[in-house]
């Protein structure tokens, strides 16, 4: 392969790498900003509801429905996790001490406190 020959393949691949990190970057803003708005509308519908038992039906129904999230908390109004889904994972975190289960320094608890909304976090 001559040097001219060489260098045009490499811009090429350039090329080809460039687009298709355009489109993993398209795709992943697309992602985020899906699992954000469903997470901004689960905060209001988690708010309205007061029964425990809806509570965490409509979190499993929601993490059922919504794949990519591991997991589903909703905090007391001092940042405490009081109930989750899956199951499995918030038994775990029931088990450690409050301190650990305390998210009132977290930025998310912070901004949907100033909202006054339920406080509700997932982890991808």
């Amino acid at each position: 392969m001559s040097d001219s020959n060489a260098e045009q393949s490499e811009k090429e691949l350039e090329e080809i790498l460039r687009i298709r990190a355009a489109h993993f970057a398209e795709l992943s803003s697309g992602y985020l900003s899906y699992h954000k708005k469903a997470i901004e509308n689960l905060s209001e519908v988690i708010s309205d509801l007061r029964d425990e038992t809806e509570q965490v039906d409509t979190l499993k129904h929601w993490n059922t429905n919504y794949t990519g999230f591991l997991t589903m908390l909703i905090t007391d109004e001092r940042g405490l996790v009081i109930k989750g889904v899956l199951r499995e994972r918030f038994e775990k975190l029931l088990a450690l001490p409050e301190l650990s289960r305390m998210v009132s320094d977290r930025d998310y608890f912070i901004k949907l406190k100033r909202r006054i909304k339920a406080s509700f976090q997932r982890y991808f």
